[in-house]
């Protein structure tokens, strides 16, 4: 359950302010990892007017791409209720973790904007992702945090101390927009919006609904230096390093020798080599 269970103990108060607003909710309570996927991919949209992603990153994450793999002919908007251990869209929309009522409320009034969506493939599927999809320390950091998820948003920061204890380079092959670019990178995130975890600003250029998506790439750089440049990563400051190259492209590949994970708005799936691109506006969200 998202945010360690903290989302289930919730979740009653959640359903009860939802039917007191007015809305009719049927409710799909996920058994596990990719469940969430499943069901929307084969139940009937066209019957709904709207549906509600109730978790972080990783629930919208399905969400988003059972929407994709659904045949409906009507697909309704998708709203977000941030009760996750990572909220990163949420906070582009300016709704607060864990502020349910508002995020219903948001819902029950039925405004929508269009957003982009990032498109990639890998290992011969297709997926789709609207936060960011990264490689190399920023996805070990990922994985590391699942183990510290008791922490809540400090999750994310006790995961970046451990990895820093066997950082190091990998060599990539870039292709943006048809321009090659080889380098020796800690990390290489691509993002359509601002935020990753439950704080690092990762991209602060980023907009949701601006037909491009913006890559972040950490060149080589030691332990120390990584590790004073990790308090900017919280304001967005990181891109004013020198080590930091930040560029907007609507066509990205990325290969390497040896293939490295990729982690897609923090689920850990899909290696490189990695073809990705931008969707502009392709899903509508309920949008304060």
């Amino acid at each position: 359950m998202a945010a360690n269970g903290r989302a289930k103990k919730i979740f009653p108060a959640m359903v009860k302010y939802a039917e007191s607003s007015g809305l009719k909710i049927t409710v799909h309570q996920t058994s596990g990892r990719g469940d969430g996927l499943r069901f929307l991919s084969q139940v009937n949209l066209s019957s709904y007017d709207g549906i509600i992603a109730v978790g972080g990153d990783g629930t919208l994450f399905e969400t988003v791409n059972g929407w994709f793999l659904n045949a409906s002919e009507k697909k309704p908007p998708i709203g977000i209720l941030p009760v996750g251990t990572g909220n990163s869209v949420s906070i582009d929309l300016g709704l607060p973790a864990f502020d349910y009522k508002t995020a219903l409320d948001i819902i029950r009034q039925g405004k929508t904007q269009k957003t982009d969506v990032g498109k990639f493939e890998s290992e011969n599927q297709t997926r789709y992702f609207i936060n960011i999809l990264g490689l190399g320390f920023i996805t070990d950091v990922g994985l590391t945090a699942a183990k510290y998820k008791k922490f809540g948003r400090n999750a994310y920061t006790l995961a970046v101390l451990e990895e820093l204890l066997t950082l190091k380079g990998i060599p990539l092959r870039l292709t943006i927009d048809g321009k090659k670019l080889d380098r020796s990178c800690i990390f290489v995130e691509v993002s359509n919006s601002r935020y990753t975890g439950a704080d690092f600003m990762m991209a602060p250029g980023a907009v949701l609904n601006d037909g491009l998506l913006d890559i972040t790439i950490l060149n080589k750089v030691g332990r120390l230096r990584l590790l004073q440049y990790f308090p900017s990563l919280f304001k967005g400051k990181h891109i004013l390093k020198p080590e930091v190259e930040t560029i907007q492209a609507r066509k990205i590949t990325i290969e390497s020798e040896i293939p490295k994970l990729l982690a897609p708005d923090g689920e850990h799936l899909g290696t490189t080599p990695v073809s990705i691109e931008c969707l502009p506006q392709a899903v509508e969200l309920f949008w304060p």
